[in-house]
């Protein structure tokens, strides 16, 4: 019976500093201020759907897809580009705390060259402040993001971006690849072998 009595009273002993360790973090945890969440899923898209925004060239297409150069099979498709944003803004920096947020994106795509040899400068996700929109004098290399004069300056462009390129501009490697992005700082990390 004493040694009973001794594992109940040691039992005790451990158990009360964990608990006021735990009460103090949970009410802490209370008065930290925690961020807006952000989440949304795009299956499928649809010609009513107000959670995206079309510039551009980009349209909804007979199957529910996003098509974001003019689909002109057998015909040239110079100067046509666009983009598809979400309605919502996403905070990605909270000065208060200078914490970044974090996020887990998931999507597939396809480039579908529809047979041609020269088919267009590729495709980027992008983040850019929420009142960005499409620029008026956008070139191919420019992702839609920039102006024409503007491509290779990057004090003056504020996004993140990850591209999927497909033209050998004449700042891009020869060959289809991977960038990431930042303003227009170009860090290729994947390429075909």
């Amino acid at each position: 019976m004493a040694v009973r009595k001794a594992s109940i009273a040691q039992l005790h002993s451990y158990t009360l500093p964990f608990l006021h360790i735990f009460m103090i973090s949970f009410f802490l945890s209370l008065m930290i201020p925690s961020g807006n969440s952000l989440s949304f899923n795009l299956g499928n898209f649809d010609l009513n759907d107000r959670e995206i925004i079309f510039e551009g060239h980009a349209s909804y297409s007979a199957d529910k897809v996003i098509q974001l150069p003019r689909n002109q099979q057998d015909k040239k498709m110079n100067d046509s580009w666009g983009r598809v944003t979400y309605h919502k803004p996403f905070q990605l920096w909270d000065k208060a705390s200078r914490r970044m947020a974090d996020f887990t994106t998931n999507f597939s795509f396809e480039i579908d060259s529809q047979r041609n040899f020269s088919y267009g400068d590729g495709l980027a996700f992008f983040l850019a402040p929420n009142s960005t929109q499409l620029p008026s004098d956008v070139t191919g290399g420019s992702l839609g993001l920039v102006t024409r004069n503007q491509t290779l300056n990057s004090t003056e462009n504020h996004f993140f971006a990850v591209e999927f390129d497909t033209f050998p501009n004449a700042w891009d490697p020869k060959h289809d690849h991977v960038d990431t992005i930042i303003g227009f700082e170009s860090s290729t990390f994947l390429t075909p072998p």
